[in-house]
């Protein structure tokens, strides 16, 4: 949107504003604390590639963005405060252009210690992370199955999407996919989705707290044909509630569930998901399989 102020008394002139190119950051699809990833200040915004979304509360911007035309592509004078937590989500490239310090000026200016802008991200190195996640098509809880803390996300392989707190991208290696997330904030127990074909993979920038792990008991893995069957006591078409990983055994159909909400194409045709870590099944879930599709499932060990 662009609107034009015709003045019709003016009571003082304007001193304006001079960004600086050469400090410009550039951001990609990720969550960045100002302060922490680049510093606090005021910015002009400018799309560079893609189409997204950007959200920051204390700098009261909420926007679709990006380069087509029908979708802001510019926003000037944004005062990030020191804290604020900035979303750029899509498949969107982002700079931010920071307002150029002019300094003090007279007698101020020899005594006046001199500032400059961070360049943020992109002069940090994580060339040395170790603690990196690898993570196909499943459920992970912070605290259980990953670490808490700070993590970047990357597309190893495949397509599907990615949820939980602070992301919800439809993620992978394709041209229309967004392939790495920075940033991802996970605390503890948090859930994150990981759907589709898809492997990502989690390179932690800061770790609060480790994780448990789980146990699968083989020996009390049940094998189910093509049917319909329910969560609850062992009768009929039914198995317990419980934590299970799902494993495909023979064939090919469709597996879907209301709780947890699961629905896609499952078994050994091109494409089709294999295995589904850590899902939890609540009392009265109902699981369907179709096709000819045969699926084990292997009970988490608890107590």
């Amino acid at each position: 949107m662009t609107i034009q102020l015709a003045y019709r008394s003016i009571d003082e002139g304007f001193s304006g504003r001079t960004y600086d190119m050469s400090g410009a950051i550039t951001l990609s699809t990720g969550t960045y604390d100002a302060g922490t990833d680049f510093e606090a200040g005021i910015y002009n915004i400018a799309a560079v590639s893609g189409s997204g979304h950007l959200y920051c509360r204390e700098a009261d911007v909420n926007e679709l963005f990006g380069v087509p035309n029908d979708e802001a592509h510019e926003i000037r004078n944004v005062n990030f405060p020191k804290g604020a937590e900035f979303s750029v989500a899509g498949k969107l490239t982002i700079k931010l252009i920071p307002e150029e310090y002019q300094g003090p000026t007279g007698s101020d200016a020899k005594t006046a210690a001199p500032q400059t802008q961070s360049s943020g991200r992109e002069e940090e190195d994580f060339s040395n992370v170790t603690d990196v996640h690898t993570l196909s098509t499943g459920f992970y809880t912070a605290g259980i199955d990953i670490p808490v803390g700070k993590c970047d996300v990357t597309a190893i392989s495949g397509t599907g999407h990615v949820y939980s707190s602070g992301i919800g991208e439809s993620f992978g290696i394709g041209n229309s996919d967004v392939s790495s997330f920075k940033g991802l904030k996970l605390w503890k127990s948090a859930c994150l989705e990981v759907s589709g074909a898809l492997t990502i993979q989690l390179a932690y920038r800061s770790i609060d707290e480790g994780f448990s792990g789980r146990t699968y008991d083989m020996s009390g893995a049940i094998t189910l044909p093509a049917g319909n069957y329910k969560a609850g006591r062992l009768f009929g078409k039914r198995f317990k509630v419980g934590v299970y990983t799902i494993v495909a055994v023979s064939g090919s159909g469709y597996l879907s569930c209301d709780d947890p909400d699961l629905g896609g194409s499952f078994g050994f045709d091109d494409g089709d998901v294999r295995e589904i870590k850590n899902v939890n099944f609540p009392k009265g879930a109902e699981l369907s399989l179709s096709g000819d599709l045969t699926i084990k499932m292997i009970p988490e060990v608890t107590g």
